[in-house]
């Protein structure tokens, strides 16, 4: 009986003992973690993080109606001999400052810049723009320099690249926002 007394003494001191210890706090415990709780011993997997906006990713319309284009290099490439030629130092100064803008709601201005090339040229030339189906190719109709469409090989917020075909040589156009 003695020793049943002892048994439920020692059961019943252990049980208060373990009721009695400190339960540890929980909460997130990651330092990099938003809601870290300095306090927390055990993490309670409810850590939470920044989450990284992604960039904007515009369309090939918003990229080329962002600002003026202004031609930046031209390289003619002879279809039968595969011979490539740099013209862009050859072209006069007043053509080099003509700026082309493109707007969204598909219209299209060819502003001749200040080394206008004739007096009776007109500083702005009103036209169109349009797109092919896939956006890959473009067609600028402007009443005096008339209707061409070029094949759209790269475009970035600063750089287009363009080329058609011209007489039987195929031309690279590359063009940029500043002069």
């Amino acid at each position: 009986m003695e020793n049943l007394k002892f048994t439920l003494f020692l059961f019943v001191g252990l049980l208060i003992l373990v009721s009695c210890s400190k339960k540890k706090e929980e909460g997130c415990t990651d330092r990099l973690a938003l809601n870290y709780d300095q306090s927390a011993e055990v993490d309670n997997g409810l850590c939470e993080y920044e989450v990284p906006v992604p960039e904007p990713v515009l369309s090939v319309k918003d990229l080329l109606c962002t600002q003026t284009w202004y031609l930046n290099d031209i390289e003619k490439a002879d279809t039968l001999s595969q011979v490539t030629t740099n013209t862009y130092a050859s072209k006069p100064a007043c053509e080099k400052d003509n700026g082309l803008t493109f707007f969204q709601n598909y219209t299209a201005t060819n502003d001749a810049g200040s080394l206008k090339c004739a007096v009776s040229e007109p500083q702005i030339e009103f036209g169109i723009w349009s797109f092919g189906s896939d956006q890959t190719q473009i067609t600028i109709d402007l009443p005096l320099t008339g209707t061409v469409t070029y094949t759209i090989l790269s475009i970035t917020e600063t750089n287009l690249v363009l080329t058609n075909l011209d007489g039987g040589d195929e031309c690279k156009l590359t063009m940029r926002h500043s002069l």
